[in-house]
């Protein structure tokens, strides 16, 4: 790799794993020549890089959770596919940057400056966007739910097709804005400036909360409500779950991969109806002839087959999934927040970046499973089989592993700090549960 800078790098800093180490060991940029630097793939975790200027440096799909980049200098950085869940971009610069299919889940943005920046298919949800300039930036397909844009300036940006369920836009500056097609169910958007936004096709209900004196039909905006007119809808992905819509006309209506959980549609006119890979329950009330299996539908609940099924990126937050075959499955980013996943077997599944922040996992097969970067925190994975599984980069902190077997599996930059293991618990070559910060319960009297 090459490297340019004002001081010449010493002899190891020609590799990245060289330049991380440095950089871990409080090195700075201008002293390492990281101008125009390659770190694509690298894993930074946990790094502090605050106020570093990093313009031009490839950080593409590296590995960026919690780390500190606050006022740091990204001006048209390639960061596509980068995961900076948890991290701090406060006040940082990043105009420019190709943010494309970045995770920044749970991420601290705020009053950051993403100018024309591309955000198309990041990952937002949660995220801190307070006071944030996103102008002419392209959110197209962004999954914003729940974010906090509090004030956020955002004149002339693209969020056609996003999602932005329960986040908080008040007082932002939407002014120019393409809002065609975007999910604003339950959003905040007091005080915002409209003027000149295109609403099309955007979906909101009785929660959503419009500026004075703004309605929302002339916008030619969709009301979620039982008996909605929703003919040709473009409601693809959206997170419908537990929503009434019963009577509503969905003709020739688009629900692919959208999330019809809990949903109520007896009496709907489905005639035409794309649905595939839509999610359903046992919980979601369907007319009286509708055809699961030629729908393509896919039902989430105890004992269910979905081997090899795409879920990726799928907020499937505390699903009952307990004992599925979710062999070989891709759920890489998926959000399984406490979800119920005892006795599944998930062997070859692919859940890199995935969340299963206290997950029931207890007697789950996840041998040769693609698990990097996912987060296990609190998670409870008693008598998990997890033979080369690839846990790089993972976090397991406070895990319980008590019986686990992890034989053979990577375990490179591994955290287990205060994560639980017994006498039957079985971990790869090279892991000291001691030097890992790991706790062994003390034996009952």
């Amino acid at each position: 790799m090459s490297v340019h800078g004002d001081h010449e790098a010493g002899p190891d800093a020609s590799t990245t794993d060289a330049i991380v180490e440095a950089l871990r060991a409080g090195g700075r940029p201008h002293e390492l020549g990281l101008r125009d630097a390659a770190l694509r793939g690298a894993n930074l975790s946990r790094v502090s890089l605050a106020g570093f200027d990093l313009n031009g440096v490839d950080l593409g799909e590296a590995y960026l959770y919690g780390v500190n980049l606050s006022a740091a200098q990204l001006v048209g950085t390639q960061m596509r596919g980068a995961i900076l869940q948890g991290s701090v971009l406060h006040g940082t610069s990043l105009e420019s940057a190709d943010l494309c299919g970045a995770d920044l889940q749970w991420t601290d943005m705020r009053s950051a400056d993403f100018t024309r920046a591309d955000l198309s298919s990041a990952q937002l949800g949660h995220a801190r966007l307070a006071n944030a300039t996103l102008d002419g930036a392209n959110l197209t397909d962004a999954r914003a739910d729940a974010a906090n844009l509090l004030g956020a300036t955002m004149r002339d940006a693209t969020l056609t097709g996003g999602r932005l369920h329960r986040a908080d836009l008040r007082g932002a500056n939407l002014s120019g804005a393409d809002l065609t097609l975007t999910d604003l169910r339950g959003a905040n958007l007091h005080g915002a400036n409209l003027r000149g936004v295109s609403l099309t096709a955007a979906i909101h209900d009785k929660e959503t909360v419009f500026p004075a004196k703004r309605d929302p039909a002339a916008y030619g905006m969709a009301f979620i409500e039982p008996g909605a007119s929703l003919v040709e809808a473009d409601l693809r992905g959206v997170a419908l779950r537990g929503a009434d819509l019963s009577r509503a006309d969905l003709t020739a209506a688009d629900l692919r991969d959208a999330d019809l959980r809990a949903v109520v549609l007896t009496r709907a006119t489905l005639d035409e109806c794309q649905m595939v890979g839509a999610l359903v329950d046992d919980a979601t009330a369907m007319p009286e002839d509708f055809d699961a299996p030629s729908a393509g539908v896919r039902h989430i609940g105890p004992g269910v087959r979905l081997s090899e099924v795409a879920l990726r990126w799928r907020d499937l937050e505390e699903a009952d999934m307990q004992a599925a075959d979710l062999t070989a499955a891709d759920l890489t980013g998926a959000n399984l927040n406490g979800a119920l996943l005892a006795e599944a077997n998930m062997a070859r599944a692919d859940l890199q970046m995935a969340n299963l922040r206290v997950a029931q996992l207890n007697g789950a097969t996840m041998g040769g499973a693609a698990l990097r970067g996912a987060v296990f925190h609190g998670a409870s994975l008693r008598s998990v089989v997890m033979r080369d599984a690839d846990l790089a980069w993972a976090d397991l902190t406070e895990a319980d592993l008590c019986g686990a077997d992890l034989t053979g599996a990577r375990m490179a930059d591994t955290r287990l700090r205060r994560a639980r293991y017994d006498g039957d618990t079985q971990l790869p070559d090279g892991c000291d549960p001691a030097a890992a910060g790991m706790l062994l319960p003390r034996a009952r009297r």
